[in-house]
């Protein structure tokens, strides 16, 4: 459980706003049909300083990334960067985005303390940067106040808010930032957990519970909780509709204990409505002795007077961090033995830290500054990836410079550090991205993206290093979030992609090298191949407009062998005709129909665990599935239909899937674009994605969601007409 003090914290929402790309949005679904920032700072000198945990260098680097997960006061020194002794502090930059924070060195020079911001809502990542550049001169060194003591009715308690939460549920319907929760409650259902509340003094104090409410029903209300704490009800509320409910009741004195206390919500279902609703968090404020833990307190000061701290082991220093990025340090503070008094004013918020409490970084690590991103000068081929897998790309880049494109090698690692603070955010992919659009000559027409990502980016339920390259997240009518690479390649104001943008989902370079090497031997076979000039369609007889749309698809292929194959629903053998059909080869495989994540049509008319049984290497098709989820390829624990089918010997050369749930008709669009765009015979896959994509309505919300959510998976510059 992750329980938090005195989250009320004064907010930067308005610098974030500023600095951060808006979040979009995954749907997690297994089964089922289908449903109706700116630059971060400037790049430098190759760094070879590692973080503290390492070896000590022997040489100062040009900067250096903290990794900071809470706010607070931190105290660096040579060992907690691991530089050598002695470092001039005085000659230290520290920068949080685009800002400069102030820093204080104490008499002696050994450290440099500095206040570092709670970190931005963010999708993808619990952490966020600060940067210390090394050998220039801060701006400003942080501003020192005065604060004597004052007055004779000294102030010893405030109120402490006490956050509890797990992340265990993902409900990609839920949007905002996190769509995360702790407990699903399908009443009737009662749920408890423990929070230990220290320092405990006589008062009232509030709980806070905050809930997603996944149902609603005609009935108003439609929901009911009950709240006890310690066993007493303290809460008996009623709410409507679905969404968020925050639910906030009094607490009165003498309710809460030191230690342990017990929280309970039931859900008694006594509505008449089907009642469901997820558990986000708990919290409980409460009136709290002035006394650090851990060797320091952050606390509101709730009047103004003098504020007696104690439970110091040591020296300490106490700071105003009402401004998370102008702190301030406070003079004239008085320390008696293990106490410190100084006068708070009423409202303001205040640090109080000895040296041992002082906070220090999660992480220390060297940026990628090298290659400079803003030297580089053009390239119509880019591929961005980890180092390790963009190594087994190298027979592909061969290929592609021989080809006569200009290829440039991009380590997503660079791309982090030099557009985006050093965080994990596909803001900083696109950033790239525009400046590579404006600036190169030539531009980028062909953006190869080679790495795996999943929906639970900071690592709830999964190791966090499984999130090799991420993407955005759109929020869609049905499906609630999920992966759009699209938006990765929306460069301009419209709402269209500007570019051609394809991935590798590797988690391994053996996955990259199996798709390197499909993808130079389709380009290296003869081009007069019969099985090049047939398109095959394949419907679910589910539904008979499925086979009208396949119908539909077909007819505006004039110059093309085409070929319709449509098993009855329920065919003991359609999963049969299907696995010998693709085993045939062709050009192209549509599929109409009915999809889930590993599945196209509800009764398995072909199913992921079925490629590694066709033994079509030599005839790999290009498949477009005109469905739903086959391309969800952020599941972390499900390999998709489509990963299925890069992966296999066999299987696809690339592929177009979805990564959510949309309807036939908006479908339809993108589909008669492919069809349009196939026609004016484009020289490469990509032109031909990116044409289609380009016509495709915005003006519906459906058409947007597919729009955003077809991705093309494999090589966008694979040519589709090979040369003998």
């Amino acid at each position: 459980m992750t329980t938090h003090l005195s989250s009320r914290h004064p907010s930067v929402a308005g610098q974030w706003l500023r600095l951060l790309a808006g979040l979009l949005g995954v749907v997690a679904l297994l089964a089922g049909g289908c449903g109706a920032p700116s630059g971060g700072p400037s790049p430098a000198a190759s760094v070879e300083s590692g973080p503290s945990n390492s070896p000590i260098s022997n040489t100062l680097p040009s900067a250096l990334k903290l990794y900071v997960s809470q706010p607070g006061i931190y105290r660096l020194t040579p060992e907690v960067l691991g530089l050598p002794k002695p470092v001039d502090w005085q000659r230290i930059r520290l920068r949080y985005r685009d800002r400069e924070l102030p820093p204080f060195v104490p008499p002696g020079g050994d450290a440099l303390y500095f206040y570092a911001p709670p970190p931005a809502p963010s999708r993808y990542t619990r952490e966020d940067t600060v940067w210390v550049e090394f050998g220039v001169e801060p701006s400003s060194d942080m501003r020192a106040v005065a604060a004597p003591p004052e007055g004779d009715r000294e102030i010893t308690t405030s109120l402490a808010h006490v956050v509890a939460e797990e992340n265990r549920l993902y409900q990609p319907l839920a949007g905002g930032t996190s769509p995360w929760f702790w407990a699903q409650l399908a009443a009737p259902a009662t749920w408890e957990t423990e929070i230990t509340l220290d320092h405990v003094i006589p008062g009232e104090g509030v709980l806070s519970v905050t809930l997603w409410a996944k149902t609603k029903a005609p009935i108003n209300p439609d929901h009911h909780w009950r709240l006890f704490v310690n066993g007493q009800p303290v809460g008996d509320v009623a709410r409507d509709g679905d969404g968020e409910h925050v639910v906030e009741v009094p607490l009165p004195a003498g309710l809460l204990r030191e230690g342990s206390n017990t929280v309970r919500l039931e859900a008694p279902g006594d509505l008449g409505a089907v009642d469901i609703s997820f558990l986000d968090r708990v919290a409980i404020t409460y009136p709290r002795e002035l006394v650090v833990n851990v060797g320091r307190l952050r606390f509101e000061a709730e009047r103004t007077g003098p504020h007696r701290v104690r439970g110091l082991k040591g020296p300490a220093q106490v700071f105003d961090v009402t401004d998370p990025l102008a702190p301030q340090r406070l003079t004239g503070v008085r320390q008696e033995g293990d106490e410190v008094v100084f006068t708070g004013q009423e409202g303001r918020w205040y640090e109080v830290v000895t040296e041992s409490g002082a906070l220090r970084p999660d992480r220390v690590e060297a940026p990628v500054l090298s290659p400079d991103l803003r030297a580089l000068t053009g390239g119509e081929y880019v591929a961005i990836g980890p180092a390790d897998l963009l190594e087994p790309l190298d027979p592909l880049l061969r290929w592609r410079s021989s080809q006569g494109l200009r290829v440039q090698v991009v380590p997503v690692e660079a791309v982090f550090d030099q557009f985006g603070y050093g965080l994990p955010e596909p803001a900083a992919i696109r950033a790239f991205l525009k400046h590579a659009a404006q600036t190169w000559d030539p531009p980028p027409r062909y953006v190869l993206l080679v790495g795996d990502t999943t929906f639970d980016f900071q690592g709830w339920t999964v190791a966090r290093e499984v999130n090799r390259l991420p993407t955005f997240m759109a929020f869609t009518v049905f499906g609630g979030e999920t992966a759009s690479d699209a938006l990765l390649a929306q460069l301009n104001d419209d709402p269209w992609p500007d570019v051609a943008l394809g991935r590798i989902p590797a988690s391994t370079p053996e996955q990259v090298q199996r798709v390197v090497a499909k993808t130079l031997a389709y380009e290296q076979q003869a081009a007069s191949l019969p099985w090049r000039e047939r398109i095959l369609a394949v419907a679910d007889g589910a539904e008979a407009s499925f086979a009208a749309d396949a119908r539909r698809f077909l007819g505006q292929l004039g110059t093309f062998q085409t070929a319709l194959l449509s098993p009855p629903a329920g065919a003991p053998d359609g999963a049969k005709q299907v696995e010998q059909a693709l085993n045939e080869g062709a050009f192209l495989v549509a599929y109409f129909g009915h999809g889930s994540i590993t599945l196209w049509g509800k009764d398995r008319l072909f199913a992921a665990d079925q490629v590694g049984a066709l033994n079509n290497a030599e005839r790999l098709p290009i498949v477009v599935q005109m469905t739903c989820l086959t391309g969800l390829f952020t599941h972390p624990n499900v390999t998709s239909l489509t990963e299925a089918l890069l992966w296999a010997e066999g299987g696809a050369v690339a592929a177009l899937a979805p990564t959510s749930l949309t309807l036939p008709t908006d479908q339809s669009f993108l589909a008669d674009a492919l069809a349009s765009a196939l026609t004016a015979s484009p020289e490469r896959l990509g032109d031909l994605f990116l044409q289609a994509q380009r016509q495709v309505p915005v003006e519906s919300q459906g058409a947007r969601d597919v729009l955003y959510t077809f991705l093309l998976f494999g090589d966008p510059a694979l040519r589709l007409t090979p040369s003998d």
